[in-house]
């Protein structure tokens, strides 16, 4: 064995082979650390990989060496290590700890990022030695003896401190056989691996790969003493994120022309039917909804900025047997990104997501239910009407919202009502914003951009929030709300909820590093003059002017701070400063070369005053910039300009109205002063928004706004300024793509956090409460769940097994043929070609609703509803709601995917609606009228049950002045009888009164009122 001078040789000779310009060029970048692909190390000397499997911590301790030597100080990251290095969690053992392996799961877990000790000194009271301690184990250790003799009150002088963060891995689904539980292993990361730019890839719900050191850990027993056993952790080298949704799944040429080719399949949608769970015979419209599923409809942001989701939700119910479980299985193994979770056997999570207590790291870890693993998949969730109370409260918001609040005593992280956030238009209310783009921030890459958000959650909310204010910081959140923050020593910024911030004084961030696309030029839209003049003078304004637009925005910087519309269709701009006149005429020359309009200067006094004569830019500016000082505004979309841009326009707004040492910018127009405050924090700016005076304050004046300036981007706030203010009123949220977005509140920014998706179809199965399925009873009354939420799903199918000879032939001589054949079946289509095919209709196909499609939905839709009216004296039957409507659209764009169709035509629109009519039969029939009731379905009592209740309350109510407080049963059934109720009717309408609280029977027979 080489000793370590020989391995940090090694290591040098590959660096200067492989790796010294790359070194160079990350240490500049400020980066830590390096990522090396082993193959390259194999690929040098295999006798060094062999090395570094064998003895992985000698290894990276020697290659930090190496580095070193080089004057740079990076950690080396190993990835890419042969498959005989990859291990199932469950296949770990005593053999291969101090071993160099990886495993690839999801993750769980995923605790705060806290401080822990490698190495610490201590101070001999004796003799003054100083002595220090490595700290390799979970317990602080504490020198035991100084060589002059003393074992007792060593001081400590110091510490060194990495960052840690314990995670939970949990094996991939479809790396489990049969009825395997999937096992976790804890992994820990330090030092760079936990920095803000890791948060991403860590989140839980993500799919990773992690390199690493197996280690053991000790158990400790409850008298103190260590156990004999063992538990197993692994100690991360590098981690790496292998995700795959649909989105994400790589089609080949070849495979792009064999989907379209099967798209154009007058059977494709019977082979596609066929190839969902081959091995199970029958339940064809079950699996055709599953296909449906599959493919999903298309979300839809309204202009009020709600969601419409595309993902749909089934739910199945029956008997036990009927192979509820196995479709369930192989749909969560044919989608990507599916998990499989059985009501009854889900984690502490959940369905949706909990924080938990992390014991190791002593502080609160994250950890994702099924729904949120499953985003951007599917979550197959069996018997879910075993699944806990806590559960059935928080998947109503995953299912229709698609939205999980991570949060602790079920308190969502929101913003107070007041709290504004950014747009591509400025700043706005979150009520009104529509189709804006948010600013959100990337805290990988900490820069800015406007992207699209994934919804908006507004509700009420009374009880204690955080109100975090001085000077140059408001913000006013609920008490676990993800605020990014740091300690004044710390180097990153990290989420930390609200209530859990425990420093003496923290940094905020209120700007960024933005990141726009460069508009090159600016189009000046066309005028018709109405005296239909055809002079040379006049005619090119009849044609757009295309101004290269840095020079367009150097003129309306200018233009909005100091200029002015005059008599049309002439411009002002008047100037004193004489360096500022020599810019302004600068700009305006260039300006009318491409405008076409002759620039005069007239002089009052110390002032020179620019005037340009030109009807086409005069009514653009009018229209948009507004006639008055205090109406100056322009609607510019900042998303489409660079930060160079915003730079220029910036610089001449503050030429005009800024203050002489560039520190405020002032206005009298409340609409000018928010779009420079936007403008000034895009480039880089610290900024906060008051009031210089008010109106009226002093003689001839209106209220004077102003935007304090400043480059420090990083306001602080002392942990006595933070106050626990009582709160009643809506609050609000975004979802967006990075999780952080920029606010004001009052005038003031900052950049703040939101909360995780759950963008998740669910196919669902319960079983009844009875055992077996009941055809004459409702739904909601044969299962375990409230009707709010089976209301959730789009599609209830009763999965029944009734005796019947031709089916049953059919079903075992499908069951014996596989077993003849070993198990194999062939489907005409493979699960991976399935796969794929489904991933390319939702990459490239969002097909539009034809006239036809609306029409047949319309038509089916009203019909249905004022089909069979009832008598007035009865409540009408409800047969099909808006929320089923909402259904058939999604069922019809999903069918449109089917054929890769662009349009959902007249024929998608009827699969929908047989779709869901077999359901509503199946379902939604009121035996006593043979009418389709949904409230058969969502609630249990049908429109005839609920009138009948009605009539019986009424009876109730009138014989009491007649009986009393106490009435006869015999009085009631004679009553009834005469409009038409029997006995059985009446017994029936009675118990529902006595559930809900309205009745009771003070004696045998009798029946008195509540």
């Amino acid at each position: 064995m080489q000793n370590i001078n020989e391995q940090i040789e090694n290591f040098k000779g590959f660096i200067e082979q492989y790796y010294e310009k790359k070194l160079h060029e990350l240490d500049s970048k400020g980066v830590h650390s390096v990522y090396i692909d082993f193959f390259e190390i194999a690929e040098y000397s295999p006798e060094l990989a062999e090395f570094i499997l064998e003895n992985p911590e000698d290894a990276v301790k020697s290659f930090e060496l190496a580095i070193s030597e080089f004057e740079i100080n990076l950690k080396p990251r190993i990835f890419n290590l042969p498959k005989s290095q990859f291990l199932n969690i469950r296949d770990i053992r005593s053999q291969h700890l101090g071993k160099f392996i990886y495993i690839e799961g999801i993750v769980r877990q995923a605790s705060d990022v806290r401080p822990q000790v490698t190495s610490a000194k201590f101070e001999c009271p004796t003799c003054g030695n100083t002595l220090s301690i490595l700290q390799l184990d979970t317990k602080f250790k504490e020198p035991s003896r100084c060589s002059c003799g003393n074992k007792t009150r060593f001081r400590l002088l110091s510490k060194d401190l990495i960052d840690a963060q314990r995670l939970v891995i949990e094996e991939s689904p479809e790396n489990l056989e049969g009825g395997e539980q999937s096992k976790r292993l804890p992994v820990y990361l330090k030092e760079d691996l936990v920095e803000p730019k890791m948060e991403k890839k860590t989140t839980p719900g993500s799919k990773v790969r992690v390199n690493g050191i197996i280690k053991e850990i000790s158990i400790l027993l409850s008298a103190g003493a260590k156990s004999i056993n063992y538990d197993l952790s692994m100690d991360a080298n590098s981690i790496i994120p292998i995700e795959e949704t649909f989105e994400e799944i790589e089609i080949s040429k070849e495979d792009e022309e064999k989907i379209k080719e099967l798209s154009r399949d007058p059977l494709v949608y019977e082979k596609l039917i066929g190839s969902i769970a081959p091995s199970i015979y029958g339940h064809e419209k079950i699996k055709e909804a599953i296909i449906l599923q599959l493919m999903s409809g298309v979300r839809k942001v309204k202009d009020d900025g709600t969601i419409i989701r595309g993902d749909m939700h089934i739910l199945l119910v029956g008997d036990p047997g009927a192979a509820k479980s196995s479709l369930l299985q192989f749909v969560s193994k044919s989608a990507p990104k599916a998990r499989f979770v059985s009501g009854k056997g889900s984690s502490g999570a959940g369905l949706t997501a909990s924080v938990i207590k992390d014991e190791f790291i002593r502080g609160w870890a994250l950890e994702a239910g099924a729904l949120v693993l499953a985003n951007g998949g599917l979550a197959a969730i069996d018997e879910l009407d075993k699944m806990s109370p806590e559960d059935r409260s928080a998947i109503h918001e995953a299912l229709e919202q698609q939205q999980v609040s991570i949060a602790k005593a079920n308190i969502q992280a929101c913003y107070s009502s007041d709290t504004e956030v950014l747009t591509n238009y400025g700043w706005k209310k979150y009520w009104e914003i529509k189709d804006e783009k948010l600013a959100q921030y990337n805290l990988t890459q900490k820069i800015i951009e406007f992207l699209q958000h994934d919804g908006l959650f507004v509700y009420n909310y009374v009880g204690k929030m955080y109100h975090f204010k001085n000077k140059r910081i408001d913000i006013f959140v609920t008490p676990n709300h993800k605020m990014l923050t740091k300690e004044l020593r710390q180097k990153e910024y990290r989420a930390i909820e609200a209530e859990k911030i425990r420093y003496n004084r923290i940094k905020f961030l209120n700007s960024g590093n933005f990141l726009g696309k460069e508009e090159r030029y600016f189009i000046l839209p066309p005028i018709k003059h109405k005296q239909n003049r055809i002079h040379i003078k006049y005619v090119h304004q009849h044609k757009p002017k295309k101004i290269p637009m840095n020079l367009w925005l150097e003129f309306l910087g200018y233009y909005l701070t100091e200029g002015g519309i005059q008599r049309k269709p002439t411009i002002g701009i008047p100037q004193k400063d004489k360096k500022n006149i020599i810019k302004i005429k600068k700009c305006l020359f260039k300006l009318s070369k491409y405008v076409g309009f002759t620039l005069s200067e007239t002089k009052d006094k110390q002032y020179i005053r620019f005037q340009i004569t030109n009807t086409q830019l005069f009514e653009f500016l009018e229209k948009n910039c507004g006639k008055k000082c205090i109406e100056k505004k322009y609607p510019l979309d900042l998303s489409n300009l660079s930060k160079k841009q915003l730079k220029i326009l910036y610089d001449a707004m503050m030429l005009g109205d800024g203050s002489s040492d560039g520190k405020s910018f002032s206005s009298t127009s409340i609409e000018l002063i928010n779009l420079f405050q936007s403008i000034a924090l895009l480039i880089g700016k610290s900024t906060s928004k008051n009031i210089q005076y008010l109106e009226k304050s002093r003689r001839n004046r209106v209220t004077l706004y102003r935007v304090t300036l400043s480059n420090k981007t990083e306001p602080s706030i002392k942990k006595n300024k933070i106050k626990n203010i009582y709160y009643d009123g809506k609050v609000f949220c975004f979802s967006t793509k990075t999780g952080f977005f920029v606010t004001r509140r009052n005038g003031k920014v900052t950049i703040q956090g939101n909360t995780l998706r759950a963008q998740t179809s669910v196919l669902a199965a319960a079983n009844p409460k009875l055992g077996r399925f009941d055809p004459y009873s409702p739904i909601a009354s044969q299962i375990d769940l409230p009707p709010t939420l089976i209301n959730r799903f789009d599609l209830i199918f009763p999965v029944r097994d009734i005796p019947n000879r031709e089916k049953d032939e059919k079903i075992a001589s499908h069951v014996l043929e596989l077993q003849k054949r070993s198990g194999k079946i062939e489907s005409e289509i493979s699960t991976k070609l399935l796969r794929k095919y489904i991933a390319y209709a939702k990459q490239h196909v969002k097909p539009i609703l034809t006239d036809g499609a609306v029409d047949e939905i319309k038509k089916f839709y009203v019909n249905l509803r004022n089909k069979g009216q009832s008598s007035e004296e009865e409540i009408k039957p409800i047969p099909i709601s808006a929320r089923q409507l909402e259904a058939l659209v999604r069922l019809s764009e999903a069918s449109a995917k089917v054929r890769l169709s662009k349009e959902v035509k007249r024929k998608d629109a009827k699969r929908a609606i047989d779709i869901l009519t077999y359901c509503l039969m199946q379902v939604g029939i009121d035996p006593e009228t043979g009418k389709i009731d949904i409230d058969r379905i969502s609630t249990g009592i049908t429109a005839t049950q609920r009138s009948r209740i009605v009539v019986i309350r009424e009876i109730i109510r009138e014989l009491e002045s007649k009986h009393g407080k106490s009435i006869p049963m015999e009085a009631i059934f004679e009553e009834a009888s005469k409009k038409g109720y029997n006995e059985d009717h009446v017994e029936e309408a009675i118990e529902k009164l006595k559930r809900e609280a309205e009745v009771y029977n003070p004696k045998q027979n009798f029946v008195s009122r509540l």
